[in-house]
């Protein structure tokens, strides 16, 4: 008798299930992701979903779905849905996720010829919306007072590292501090440039003892030789 009930039970039990289950709509999880990414996120203009998301639907009631997103700044992000029962994880799927940034830019509010020293004038804030929040735009005038130009810009430019001419660390005619490196010697002397120089540049200079080298400038301002490649004229 008891296992018949059991049996019956059981019949039941597996009916009602039959018609319970868990749903969740293509437009559901696409508000539920871009809802979630606008709230975590300040800045964010607009989330595409580069996807197409459908409908889901489970057997079994009491499914739940969690969101977990980890936003970088730049380029693409992504965007998992995890489907949960209590502790077990029915299904997961992942999502790739475009995300825009409203941010304030630099552009020339003029057109600026190659090697003009920059003035404050010379420039003007504008919003725009990107999906690069990390690109090498500069957004702080005061990085550029001062600065030349490095080629020909445009009016309406958006201004970037790549637009300043490299900065020149050793003047023609100046004294500077010749460093040569003889396996775990460093010997220091003196001598004048010949020419001007920016880092990472080969410039000549004249000893002070006499004699010209070749050798590379350095961030400190110093100019470094290898006593193997030493050239002496």
């Amino acid at each position: 008798m008891i296992r018949s009930i059991y049996i019956i039970l059981l019949i039941i039990a597996t009916s009602i299930m039959s018609y319970s289950q868990s749903s969740f709509s293509a437009e559901r999880l696409k508000e539920a992701i871009i809802n979630h990414i606008m709230k975590s996120n300040t800045g964010i203009a607009e989330v595409e979903i580069l996807q197409n998301i459908s409908d889901i639907s489970f057997p079994e009631s009491g499914i739940h779905a969690e969101l977990d997103a980890d936003i970088q700044d730049c380029g693409l992000n992504r965007v998992m849905i995890k489907f949960r029962n209590e502790d077990r994880i029915v299904k997961f799927i992942d999502y790739s996720v475009r995300i825009k940034y409203e941010i304030n830019v630099l552009v020339a509010a003029q057109t600026i010829p190659v090697g003009q020293t920059f003035l404050e004038s010379d420039f003007t804030y504008k919003k725009i919306i990107s999906d690069n929040n990390c690109s090498n735009n500069i957004t702080d005038i005061k990085q550029l007072i001062g600065k030349q130009a490095s080629r020909n810009i445009s009016k309406g430019t958006i201004v970037n590292s790549t637009l300043l001419a490299a900065e020149t660390i050793i003047k023609r005619s100046e004294k500077v501090s010749i460093i040569v490196n003889s396996g775990a010697v460093r010997i220091r002397t003196m001598g004048t440039a010949l020419q001007d120089g920016i880092a990472g540049q080969q410039i000549r200079i004249k000893r002070d003892s006499g004699g010209t080298l070749t050798g590379i400038v350095g961030d400190d301002g110093n100019v470094y030789l290898d006593a193997n490649n030493l050239s002496k004229r």
